[in-house]
């Protein structure tokens, strides 16, 4: 049975890097595997969706956004069903560690920032500076959920779809005991049936 898991593995390494290639607003991806009653269901999405921001938190408003959000996917509030007798046994996400990286990445910034004006030859060497302040950053939320399942389930529901107004798609890549397949979700076609 580690079979499913392992072409899991495979598809999920396949789809990271062409995610960390295209990021898209709007347009997240899910990936599920079951191996007997345990069940993998893991999210990446992109967080202008999810939170509204893709940058560390600035204000009260959006630290209290971001501490909502985490409570909200940590508890599987609205967020994924499975049919059948399905118990949450663990859920994690990356919104802290990906804010967390932001935020020392702003700070490295600002000091490479700060050396930049008292050293101005040194500002000659590093020539790609500007380049990289003009640059966007994208960052995906990753969630991940764990299931144990005491009876078959045959059907996966999004449903985050109903409070993310922004996301209109969702490329799902599933591993059951059924079989294997790929679909793409959206708010008026949230299911995967096998």
């Amino acid at each position: 049975m580690t079979k499913p898991i392992t072409l899991l593995v495979i598809m999920m390494s396949c789809c990271f890097s062409a995610a960390a290639q295209v990021h898209q607003h709007g347009q997240g991806q899910l990936f599920a595997s079951q191996e007997k009653q345990d069940w993998h269901v893991q999210f990446i999405l992109p967080a202008a969706d999810v939170i509204g921001f893709e940058h560390a938190p600035e204000s009260a408003e959006q630290k209290k956004a971001l501490q909502a959000l985490a409570k909200r996917l940590t508890t599987n509030d609205s967020v994924v069903r499975l049919s059948g007798k399905c118990t949450l046994i663990e859920a994690t996400h990356s919104l802290f560690a990906e804010h967390k990286d932001s935020q020392e990445h702003a700070a490295e910034h600002e000091h490479e920032h700060h050396e930049k004006d008292q050293h101005e030859e040194k500002h000659h060497e590093t020539n790609g500076h500007e380049k990289h302040v003009g640059q966007a950053t994208h960052t995906d939320v990753e969630v991940e959920y764990h299931f144990s399942c005491a009876s078959s389930s045959e059907k996966l529901s999004v449903t985050l779809f109903e409070w993310l107004p922004t996301l209109n798609r969702i490329q799902a890549q599933w591993i059951t005991d059924a079989g294997q397949g790929t679909a793409t979700l959206t708010s008026t076609n949230p299911d995967v049936e096998w």
